[in-house]
């Protein structure tokens, strides 16, 4: 991976051209709110900076045990099983079927243990996040063309919701298309 900064085209900036003779006081003041220049070499200069995660570091009064980042939850509950006991109350788990696997993923601890240390975000990793953002957008023309992909509309957001409307909406519309038995 290269870690090179972003460079803006060679030339001459656009600026806003100088008159030979007085203007009114409103164009003088237009021109000044339009002039962007210094934003965009502030902005250059926050581009070209590498973007630091700064380690989480124990402090002295923590030797037993490990000191956890600021937004960490893993202090919060005694056990597992009670934090997913408590955290699962936020979500609307009655009718849940084949969808247990998004509650479970909801409901796991985040916190990823080796998560410390400095990152520099690349040019490279911006080529990455560029590629998946395209592949991502054709899957999803992909998957919005076809019309029977529509009985997943509330496929997720019954869970966050007090009613769920996914196993009824999926049921009209499986009926609409003739499928009587279900995908």
């Amino acid at each position: 991976m290269t870690d090179q900064p972003h460079r803006f085209p060679a030339g001459p900036r656009p600026t806003i051209q100088k008159r030979k003779y007085p203007n009114p006081m409103k164009i003088r003041e237009l021109e000044k709110a339009l002039d962007l220049t210094g934003f965009i070499n502030q902005l250059e200069e926050l581009i070209n900076r590498p973007i630091k995660i700064p380690p989480v570091r124990p402090s002295a009064g923590t030797s037993r045990h490990a000191r956890h980042g600021v937004f960490s939850v893993k202090d919060i509950w005694q056990n597992k099983e009670e934090q997913k006991k408590e955290v699962s109350k936020l979500y609307n788990a009655e009718s849940l079927g084949e969808r247990q696997w998004l509650l479970d993923l909801l409901t796991e601890e985040s916190d990823s243990e080796d998560s410390g240390g400095e990152e520099h975000f690349t040019q490279q990793n911006l080529k990455e996040l560029l590629k998946i953002h395209r592949r991502r957008r054709t899957l999803q023309t992909q998957y919005h063309n076809d019309i029977m992909n529509s009985q997943y509309t509330y496929y997720s957001a019954g869970l966050l919701s007090n009613h769920d409307r996914f196993p009824e909406h999926q049921k009209e519309v499986q009926k609409q298309f003739f499928f009587e038995d279900g995908v």
